[in-house]
């Protein structure tokens, strides 16, 4: 089962192929800072059981079996990825700079 501790670790991102028992694919990821950054493998999910969702938790006991990774998912998730982590290059490519040592 996915963990994270501070939005890092590995987590279930997206939903894609509903079924009428309720179940869906999903993907697991490594995350950092809550954003997904390689996928792990694709799953078929079915939830049972309550569900927890408190402030800081969510927690829903779950059936898993393992599918074929789910491209269309993995490429959703790199569109989700790619420009946040542009953004950060851009809003801070001075600091990496300064980093580096080269002033300019």
């Amino acid at each position: 089962m996915p963990f994270t501790f501070n939005g890092c670790g590995t987590s279930y991102y997206g939903r894609r192929y509903p079924a009428e028992d309720g179940s869906y694919v999903t993907t697991s990821w490594v995350m950092g800072l809550w954003i997904p950054l390689v996928p792990l493998g694709s799953y078929r999910v079915r939830p049972t059981g309550k569900e927890t969702n408190a402030v800081l938790l969510h927690s829903q006991n779950c059936q898993t079996v393992r599918v074929p990774l789910c491209w269309p998912q993995v490429q959703n998730g790199y569109m989700f990825t790619v420009p946040i982590l542009a953004l950060i290059v851009y809003f801070s490519g001075s600091d990496i700079q300064k980093w580096g040592g080269k002033t300019y």
